[in-house]
């Protein structure tokens, strides 16, 4: 049969797209708008589910499709590692073709299914209560783009036009917050777009192997981010993005949960006027709307082509609409042993070193070594984990690799339940469903997991299986592990004097019928229908993790987190302190055995102030996957000198940060960039088993950027990784900028008394700032201190380098300028319009204020403000550089375009400064200039 133009691969890929395009009919197109892409059977274009996830390697949530599972996110950006993310991409990548073939066998879609990633996932970590940190890179923009960067490259491969998979980045942008992400709304300045949330997009997109993005549930402005230009104009125009798509069910949040349009066809026309081209939505909504839009003429066939020639381009490149297919990849390569001793090395990069008196790493002489806490045994899921066809647990890899005895331990207390009112206790009849029927003596026990914050599970002694509720509502202990979408396997437990109630994640009141069976009734506020269950505790965890540990030379304590409770996606965390029981069980422990250990396997940092003088030592780890109980045992001994470098700030409490919805982290003095006060560890914080010393810092401009080279020797025992970073702060800025930010880094082997010669050659364009009136980047003139480290707060050697700077960064106030070009604001939001590309800052309290930094104000005797006063009359009242130059009064207007230009007269100051205003509450500012005369 003869090959058609599309499926030639030797002609050029716009023209193969135009010829597809051209046979498709209006129905098939509006069929191939969102990740599940229907099959055109007359063209032979199979059923194509587009889309994985791709978090810590290809996402199967089969168990009979297992796959590599690397660390955690936060883990990997702790390996300040670029190569080692690269090489962790091209493994991911191959067991993503290899599963996705696996897949089509079993159901029939094509084998190019599964090709386009969901991630990584570049959100900024700027607020420490985030539920979904361990997805991320860390809080430094810099940072998240170099290692992600590295990763898409990785995934990618080496040819674009050829890719390996298709990475798309999460979410743009400002997805930070858990709590009513769907319809929230971040307000964020022109410079903190620019400077930080846009940053790792840009980085991956441009340097690194990203070729589109998701865009995030959340607006950003008012916009919602699946309707915001910023996807055509910045991801597809400036950075070469060439895809976006929207989040899981988002396009029908759109109208549901933003409100932001009257249907899904207007909805849709905003989307793709944006530049979304596929929604990860039910098929049948999306086509309706498309329909309809194409019907009202809010579309024409030439956008929607647009769109749907983008999604037909990554199948194209992917290779599946080729007439012969390429390549199929070795299917031993899934989970091969190379991938495994890649990931047993990243598991160990990531080790991070907190703390150590000289303990660790643990002496020949250390006979019996005590494990205890509730990570000894669990490999714990995320949501975004793949299964492993292995695990090795934290006192498994010790058993293997400790030569001593090793006691064991998780630390929880058996317990059994009696029904208050009854008398009654609980049994697991042999469907596996719990009754409150049993008489004492045939009671069955439980384990009882408790995860603080009134989060526990019950996991069934005998069987080793989790309780869950059902969805009739059931309880029933069934569960194998704890990963899932509903956390039905977990409880909310109010304790009283009379015992425990507890409720499921659904709200839901746990109670038992007249028969015994424990039931759940559906909330009803105002009143509690949970039954009272006393905890009866046939073994206390506390009592034998004591004296488990007066038996032990040393004792290691694993304490942290399960990922599916107290801080993931859907839910922001409630603290940063330790679950009182492990802070409890550390201090028990300590007390007995002075020589421990704490090893923390988390998601994310603690607020661990009180804990540390506990402890003679404290390790952290991410959920590493499978390797992690190696990681631990290899770090322990000394196998592996810890050199991961934490990419969060550890702070020392947690009722010091502003509400998670304000994003404006310069003004709340958020992440290391902006954070003036103590904090327990710095940003790129990590001690190691040897000690190095710097030498010879030469900071330089030349043409090509900034030199740094500097010589660090080995001056410890032992061979080990010391990670350099370079950090750098504008001196005499104009405006307010971060008090140091990171600028390049390296990890390095050297070996004992070695030295070896770190040189960095930074671009410029590391020490420029957005110019929000300008609308571009520009570089300060003047000093900046430069300084290397092994932290972001340890300086071992710095210079002031001189940079002469743009030619122009003042603006003369007399030229028009947009409100919404401010340097920083408070109580004010800036409202944008995605139709008609307008835009206004809003002033949302009385207490508001509008700084613009930079004017050159002449000698104007007006400032004019183009305003619509909507509340009740107030006054204008300006101020340049912190002293009152005039003020005026404005009276309400009745309309949103009843838009006014009011003049100001002002004191003349000749300044080159700031310019602040402060506005009646619910005044709308599109534009400000400087008048000379009336």
């Amino acid at each position: 049969m003869e090959k058609t133009t599309f499926q030639d691969a030797a002609q050029c890929e716009d023209v193969r797209l135009a010829d597809l395009l051209s046979r498709l009919t209006l129905e098939e197109k509006c069929n191939l708008l969102t990740s599940h892409q229907a099959k055109v059977e007359r063209l032979k274009l199979p059923e194509n589910a587009l889309c994985t996830e791709i978090a810590r390697g290809k996402v199967s949530r089969d168990r009979a499709h297992p796959s590599t599972v690397f660390p955690q996110p936060l883990g990997m950006a702790a390996m300040f590692d670029p190569e080692m993310m690269e090489a962790i991409g091209e493994a991911a990548a191959r067991e993503t073709r290899i599963v996705s073939r696996q897949l089509a066998r079993e159901n029939g879609r094509s084998p190019y299914s599964g090709l386009v990633t969901l991630g990584p996932t570049v959100d900024m970590e700027r607020h420490p209560l985030w539920g979904r940190m361990e997805e991320c890179y860390g809080e430094d923009p810099y940072l998240c783009g170099e290692m992600a960067g590295a990763y898409t490259r990785g995934l990618r491969g080496k040819d674009p036009m050829h890719p390996t998979v298709i990475p798309g980045l999460k979410h743009f942008y400002a997805n930070n917050n858990e709590k009513d992400r769907g319809s929230a709304n971040a307000r964020i300045s022109p410079r903190l777009k620019r400077e930080y949330y846009y940053e790792p997009f840009r980085r991956c997109l441009e340097g690194g192997g990203a070729m589109g993005v998701m865009t995030a549930y959340n607006a950003v402005n008012t916009v919602p981010m699946l309707s915001s230009l910023e996807v055509r104009n910045l991801v597809k125009g400036e950075w070469g993005g060439i895809f976006s798509m929207s989040d899981g069910g988002d396009f029908i949040g759109n109208v549901v949960e933003h409100g932001r349009y009257p249907d899904h066809a207007v909805s849709f026309a905003a989307a793709l006027h944006a530049g979304a081209d596929f929604m990860l939505d039910d098929p049948q909504v999306v086509r309706m709307a498309a329909t309809e839009a194409l019907r009202r003429g809010q579309i024409t066939e030439q956008e929607l082509d647009e769109a749907v020639g983008n999604i037909l381009r990554l199948r194209m490149r992917l290779g599946e609409l080729d007439d012969t297919p390429g390549e199929e990849l070795d299917e031993r390569l899934l989970m091969c042993e190379a991938h495994t001793a890649l990931n047993r090395q990243a598991a160990c990069k990531q080790m991070i070193l907190l703390k150590n008196d000289g303990i660790l790493p643990l002496k020949d002489t250390t006979e019996t070594l005590a494990v205890i806490g509730p990570q000894i045994h669990a490999i714990r899921m995320d949501w975004y984990c793949g299964y492993s066809a292995y695990q090795v647990s934290i006192a498994q890899g010790l058993r293997e690799r400790w030569q001593g005895k090793v006691l064991e331990d998780e630390g929880f207390d058996i317990v059994t339940l009696r029904h208050s009112r009854t008398g009654k206790y609980g049994t697991v009849d042999g469907e596996t469903r719990l009754s409150m029927t049993a008489e004492k003596e045939d009671a069955e026990p439980f384990i009882l997991e408790d995860w603080g914050y009134g989060s526990i599970r019950l996991r069934h002694e005998r069987t080793g299986k989790y309780l869950r509720v059902t969805w009739e509502g059931e309880l029933k202990a069934e569960c194998e592990d704890t990963m899932e979408w509903f956390t039905s396997s977990a409880f909310f437990a109010h304790r009283t004097e009379a015992g425990i109630r507890l409720k499921t994640w659904d709200a839901r009141h746990v109670a038992a019928d007249r028969e015994g069976r424990l039931l759940t009734l559906p909330y009803v506020p105002g009143e509690d229908m949970c039954d009272t269950f006393q905890v009866e505790v046939l073994s206390a965890g506390l009592a034998r993790a004591k004296a488990l540990s007066e038996a032990a030379d040393q004792v290691l304590v694993c304490l942290g987190n399960d990922p599916m409770l107290n801080g993931r996606e859907t839910q922001d965390r409630p603290g940063l302190a330790l679950p009182e029981a492990q802070s409890r069980l550390l201090e028990e422990v300590a007390r007995v055995n002075p020589d421990t250990i704490l090893q923390l396997v988390s998601s994310y940092p603690y607020a661990i102030g009180r804990e540390l003088p506990m402890c003679r030592a404290v390790l952290f780890s991410s959920h590493a996957g499978p390797e992690l109980g190696h990681a631990v045992a290899d770090t322990l001994t000394g196998d592996n000198n810890p050199a991961g470098r934490s990419p969060l700030t550890w702070y020392p409490e947690d009722d010091v940060f502003p509400d998670i919805m304000d994003y404006d982290i310069m003004h709340n003095h958020l992440t290391y960039l902006y954070w003036e006060r103590n904090v327990l560890f710095p940003f790129g914080f990590g001690l190691s088993y040897t000690t190095f010393r710097y030498d010879h810092l030469q900071v330089a401009r030349h043409e090509d950027g900034i030199h740094v080279d500097v010589d660090v020797t080995n001056t410890g025992e032992m061979d080990g990784d010391e990670v350099v970073q370079v950090y750098f702060r504008a001196l005499h800025a104009p405006v307010t900028r971060p008090r140091r930010q990171l600028c390049a880094f390296s990890r390095r082997s050297i070996r004992r008394g070695e030295t070896v010669h770190f040189a960095f050659r930074i671009d410029l364009k590391e020490f420029r700032r957005w110019h929000p009136i300008r609308e571009t980047y520009v570089i300060d003139e003047g000093e900046y201190a430069v300084w290397v480290g092994p932290d972001s707060a340890q300086v071992e050697a710095e210079q002031i380098l001189f940079l002469p700077g743009s030619e122009e960064t003042v603006w003369d106030a007399r030229s028009s300028f947009a409100a919404t070009a401010y340097d920083e604001a408070w109580q004010v939001e800036t409202q944008e319009d995605e139709l008609r590309g307008k835009s206004v800052i809003r002033a949302m309290a009385d207490d508001n204020r509008v700084l613009y930094r930079n004017l050159d104000l002449g000698k104007a005797a007006y400032l004019e403000v183009t305003l619509v006063n909507l509340g009740t009359p107030g006054e204008l009242t300006v101020f340049a550089e912190g002293e009152e130059i005039g003020k005026t009064k404005v009276g309400p207007m009745c309309s949103p375009e009843d838009w006014q230009k009011i003049q100001v007269a002002i004191r003349p100051c000749g300044v080159t400064g700031s310019l602040e205003l402060r506005l009646p509450k619910d005044a709308l500012v599109a534009s400000i200039r400087t008048v000379n005369e009336k």
